[in-house]
């Protein structure tokens, strides 16, 4: 007799074939895609209210528009997510990147980068050697404990990105990731709110998912752990 696995993200329950995770915390994901229509009518009529402050107004048809839009757009969204199977990695990544985003919390991601670069192929970074980029990290873990000046940070950046420009205009790879250890939140304002998704993004085919899993837990398991725990 096969035994049951257990979810990897409770601990608590049994997976939810074919997702990698159990029923509870498969569902506790999808409620963030998948959500009545109260939910978008309530978004359009804050919508409607901020229009008509302005002293214009929306018509029916186009709220009626924007509802219809907003579910397809996220029931879409979440059949994409979902695929063969929900993985463990993603239902992780929503639990820490549900998690209010300061900078103490910011250098555990910090913590979490360095482990996880030092598991890719140094070749990744050419040419900067694995030698300057456990260089660079460190610099970046020193500059987030308050370690290193303003001044020294910008001297430090510029010198990496000379020695390793970054070479994706949309900043979805390996490299980027290096660069943004150090950069201050403005700089990536954008994706402050989705770190680990933007990071699993530019390299999700580069690392098994059980790396992703082990340094999650390593580093995250109590904000997973709050995540997954009855509310």
């Amino acid at each position: 007799m096969t035994k049951e696995k257990t979810c990897p993200v409770c601990n608590a329950n049994p997976t939810y074939p074919p997702h990698e995770v159990c029923e509870t915390c498969y569902n506790k994901v999808k409620s963030y895609y998948v959500n009545p229509r109260e939910y978008f009518e309530r978004i359009q009529e804050a919508h409607r209210q901020n229009w008509l402050e302005k002293g214009k107004t929306l018509a029916p048809e186009i709220i009626e528009h924007n509802i219809n839009f907003g579910m397809k757009s996220e029931a879409e969204r979440w059949e994409r997510i979902v695929g063969d199977g929900l993985s463990a990695v993603i239902v992780m990544i929503e639990a820490i990147d549900d998690q209010k985003p300061t900078p103490e919390f910011h250098r555990r991601r910090i913590v979490f980068m360095y482990d996880l670069i030092n598991r890719l192929d140094p070749a990744l970074f050419a040419p900067a050697s694995k030698e300057e980029v456990e260089s660079f990290m460190k610099s970046a873990i020193a500059f987030w404990n308050g370690e290193i000046t303003e001044d020294e940070r910008k001297r430090i950046y510029k010198s990496f990105c000379e020695l390793m420009p970054q070479d994706d205009p949309y900043g979805r790879n390996a490299k980027s990731m290096v660069h943004w250890m150090i950069c201050l939140e403005e700089y990536f304002n954008w994706m402050w709110y989705q770190w680990f998704e933007s990071v699993y993004d530019a390299i999700f085919d580069k690392l098994p998912d059980e790396v992703w899993i082990e340094l999650f837990k390593k580093h995250f398991a109590d904000s997973i752990e709050e995540w997954a725990s009855p509310s």
